[in-house]
């Protein structure tokens, strides 16, 4: 990919990134968005040479974005020690904290089940649950027609509803 390519596509995927880090985590400041938004960028220009191997670079940016989010979200983990809370705090910390882990479970079998999913499926999945995409988006970004996302989408979800109810 030359230089003036990958500038349109920065700029193209520029605004998509730094929307869908602020719907990923609004309690961080702008300045956040705009780290993950640069360092998004810097991958791609590393790997400029290959994007043409990308059916979509504009979803791999996405999901390099996402990644590098959760990544500093979990490096600026904080914690808060239980004896320098008021006891009523700590019940309730407590709670929280099996809230959490119920969460992060809930959380891990949805992933399971996403990763079940052939590629195709798990790409418009993850586009438009967890990048929080327009059908009509996800048809530009990934070249389908939205009627075919949209039935790409109703299987997805049809043979994850199969895959939880065979846990069950």
């Amino acid at each position: 990919m030359e230089r003036n390519e990958f500038e349109q596509l920065a700029e193209n995927v520029r605004g998509h990134i730094l929307t869908m880090v602020e719907r990923l985590a609004p309690a961080q400041a702008p300045e956040f968005a705009e780290d993950v938004a640069q360092d998004t960028l810097l991958k791609l220009w590393t790997l400029r040479q290959r994007l043409d191997e990308y059916a979509s670079p504009q979803a791999l940016a996405m999901t390099i974005a996402r990644r590098r989010a959760i990544d500093l979200l979990r490096e600026r983990g904080q914690t808060v020690a239980l004896d320098s809370v008021a006891e009523p705090e700590a019940e309730r910390a407590v709670a929280d904290a099996s809230e959490a882990a119920a969460a992060d479970e809930r959380l891990g079998a949805l992933m399971q089940a996403v990763e079940s999913l052939p590629p195709g499926q798990q790409l418009v999945v993850r586009m438009r649950h967890f990048d929080l995409l327009e059908i009509d988006e996800i048809a530009r970004l990934t070249g389908q027609s939205p009627g075919a996302v949209r039935t790409s989408l109703s299987r997805a979800r049809g043979a994850m509803r199969r895959y939880f109810l065979s846990r069950e």
